[in-house]
């Protein structure tokens, strides 16, 4: 059994069953029926084959390997200490105890009625802090945008990046929600995923016209259907989760030198909206409202990293004790010392060529003169260049 999970390239899952054995194979195939039959979605069946096969690496074959306490031990520590987000990991022992449970009818004796993959100590320690987003800053938002090629993922890009959307209601949106307004921007209609409820947002004069432009396009190639963003397989769906989270991985890591997930465009606007509101420029159900939240989120997107907590600190111990009128005053004294520095030079350059000039005369007055010992001295000694 492997000490550690690895980590699974594209095709790699498939290359694992296609080197089980029939029997293997066939065990497989009737767990996954056996599921189904009790009442499993096709997207969950597939995800638990992947599970499962992910898991028959680690383990060297099949669930059968994992025949002793100490055995379902070693695998609960491989999966629990992955590099895996807790909601996968959890995913991955719930369905461990399940195959254990359908392949074992001993399971509760021989595995102590598997306490080794209890979910709840996941939750305890430092598996159970929220993760600190890093927000992205406008040169690597400049940055991604202008690596990115294609008007499609553009026009997704800026949608994500100006709305603060939820990626599925990105995903999601439909051709008929988005109205264009006389002044060049757009108002998009949002059916929020999470709460069951819809918003409105806005963009600006540049997503609208990127808009405008992947509409016209697919006008033209008679692709235009319900949703902005359709699949490239079926035009008549949306595309997928994947196909976003991969596309926006690859791009960001050829960009910024590293792989960065779609909220963090959400997570991005959620704390311009909130700083603005912590200013009085905008209040907090103004916020809200536009990104879909409840009251009791606002923490969580407005969290900053111990470093750029510094930073603030900084600025704020560095000017807190200036007063407006001295402040000003300060400003306007700095402008005056950097147009005097700017006048400074100006007369060092003006300076220095009048005096060159003045030595070129002299150099060539005193040869016209005939002195040419007097010119000889003065150029060895360095006094006419």
């Amino acid at each position: 059994m492997l000490i550690q999970y690895p980590k699974f390239k594209k095709g790699e899952v498939e290359k694992i069953h296609k080197n089980l054995n029939n029997s293997e194979k066939s065990r497989l195939k009737n767990y996954l029926l056996y599921r189904e039959s009790r009442g499993l979605s096709k997207r969950g069946t597939q995800d638990i084959r992947r599970y499962l096969l992910q898991l028959y690496k680690i383990i060297g074959g099949d669930f059968l390997k994992i025949n002793s306490e100490i055995k379902a031990s070693k695998l609960s520590l491989v999966i629990s200490n992955s590099y895996l987000s807790l909601e996968v990991r959890k995913n991955l022992l719930i369905n461990t105890q399940n195959a254990l449970k359908y392949f074992f009818n001993d399971w509760s004796v021989r595995f102590r009625g598997l306490e080794m993959f209890n979910r709840k100590k996941l939750n305890k320690g430092e598996n159970s802090k929220k993760r600190d987003y890093e927000i992205l800053t406008d040169d690597e938002i400049r940055k991604i945008f202008q690596t990115e090629k294609s008007n499609y993922w553009k026009t997704f890009f800026k949608i994500q990046e100006q709305t603060g959307g939820r990626t599925k209601e990105i995903r999601t949106l439909e051709n008929k929600n988005i109205s264009f307004n006389e002044d060049g921007t757009s108002t998009i209609k949002i059916y929020m995923s999470k709460t069951g409820k819809t918003k409105f947002v806005f963009c600006d004069n540049e997503a609208t016209n990127l808009i405008k432009k992947l509409q016209e396009e697919q006008e033209n190639l008679q692709h235009k259907g319900k949703y902005l963003f359709y699949s490239a397989k079926n035009k008549e769906k949306s595309i997928s989760k994947n196909q976003v989270n991969f596309w926006f991985r690859h791009l960001t890591l050829k960009a910024i030198g590293k792989k960065c997930q779609n909220y963090q465009l959400r997570h991005r606007r959620a704390t311009i909206l909130y700083k603005l509101a912590n200013e009085n420029k905008i209040s907090d159900d103004t916020a809200i409202k536009l990104l879909g939240h409840s009251k009791s989120m606002k923490e969580k997107y407005t969290h900053i990293s111990e470093k750029e907590r510094i930073k603030i600190l900084k600025a704020q111990v560095f000017l807190m004790n200036i007063p407006k009128k001295k402040k000003h005053q300060l400003e306007l004294k700095i402008e005056n010392l950097k147009k005097e520095m700017e006048l400074m030079e100006k007369k060092h350059i003006l300076t220095e060529k009048n005096i060159l000039n003045d030595l070129g005369f002299l150099k060539e007055y005193l040869r016209q003169s005939g002195d040419k010992k007097l010119v000889e001295f003065l150029e060895k000694e360095g006094a006419i260049l």
